[in-house]
């Protein structure tokens, strides 16, 4: 049932904004306030908010400075279990970001709506911070995970690390610590976003911020962070399509296909895209949404590596876009 509803959300979802795209404002390659956005298109974004990024502030609490500084020299006493999902993106506003989602298996200590902090900074590669933040957030349970999400400054394009963590009431409860190989993102190319496995897709009631993570034209995708999907699961593998000038020419005509590999670099099998119609992300100039279902079903339990290929009809323009994920029973 779970799966007949994700469905059912996103094929809705994809309907309704093929069926608006004709109707969006023309790009313009200056970024837009989010109220002349709103305007152009009709899209209901949430203004009384500030972005997701002016919410920010630096760490400034002790107590999550000291947590930080122990994990970073090595200290293991807080569990390093939260499991990271993170992407370059472009807002409504045509600003680039960095969406960090942090999830963690549902835990007692922590009611789902609980009212959190999120803290943590990113380093370069010689471990200086680039940016260091604490902000409040409330926590969204999914499945069996609890799930909170920020939006960061993107870094230059190269290696950095991120050391973060979930809060209660100032007491730091779980951290995670990662590794991320970032990206430029251009806007006047065709291209893909970094893919995000998700078993949770589903239309938004309240109305978005131009910079809100992981929700896309009004869809909300819930990143799976461990990248673990039980053999009984449908889990989406969903991208951003960027197609320069395409919002006021319709929707791009593409071809699609998903080859998945074995750990060992063998192939597990190419499989067959029925329907790789983008949908407009409404509100988001020349931006579209592909959401590909991950076929976990078929494969053994074990380790895989999902590569989606993006063509235009005809093969001028392309992308590819891979993401690691694993398989249990």
């Amino acid at each position: 049932m779970h799966r007949v509803l994700a469905a059912a959300a996103l094929l809705s979802w994809l309907g309704f904004a093929a069926a608006d795209a004709r109707a969006q404002a023309s790009a313009e390659r200056n970024p837009k306030t989010a109220l002349q956005i709103q305007k152009e298109t009709g899209h209901l974004w949430d203004l009384n908010m500030p972005s997701r990024i002016d919410e920010l502030s630096p760490l400034r609490s002790r107590a999550l400075r000291r947590a930080l500084e122990a994990a970073l020299a090595g200290d293991r006493t807080l569990p390093r279990d939260l499991a990271l999902a993170w992407g370059e993106f472009l807002s409504g506003t045509g600003k680039s970001f960095l969406a960090l989602s942090m999830d963690h298996a549902a835990d007692a200590a922590l009611a789902p709506g609980a009212a959190v902090t999120l803290f943590g900074e990113v380093l370069d590669r010689a471990e200086k911070p680039i940016v260091t933040f604490e902000v409040p957030a409330h926590v969204q349970r999914s499945g069996e995970r609890l799930v909170a999400d920020v939006a960061l400054p993107l870094p230059p394009p190269g290696e950095v690390r991120v050391v973060v963590g979930i809060a209660r009431e100032g007491k730091p409860l779980w951290l995670g610590d990662g590794i991320l190989q970032l990206d430029a993102i251009d806007a006047r190319s065709f291209g893909l976003s970094r893919p995000v496995l998700a078993l949770e897709v589903y239309p938004m009631v309240m109305a978005q911020r131009p910079d809100d993570p992981f929700r896309f034209g009004g869809l909300r995708v819930v990143p799976r962070g461990d990248a673990t999907f039980r053999q009984s699961e449908e889990p989406w593998l969903f991208v951003v399509l960027r197609a320069p000038g395409s919002t006021e020419a319709g929707a791009p005509k593409v071809e699609a296909k998903l080859a998945v590999k074995r750990a060992d670099g063998t192939s597990a099998g190419t499989f067959p895209v029925a329907d790789p119609t983008p949908a407009q992300l409404r509100g988001f100039a020349d931006q579209w949404g592909i959401g590909i279902p991950l076929p976990v079903g078929s494969l053994l339990p074990g380790d895989y590596e999902a590569t989606l290929t993006i063509a235009t009809a005809g093969g001028a323009s392309s992308a590819e876009a891979t993401a690691a994920f694993h398989v249990a029973r």
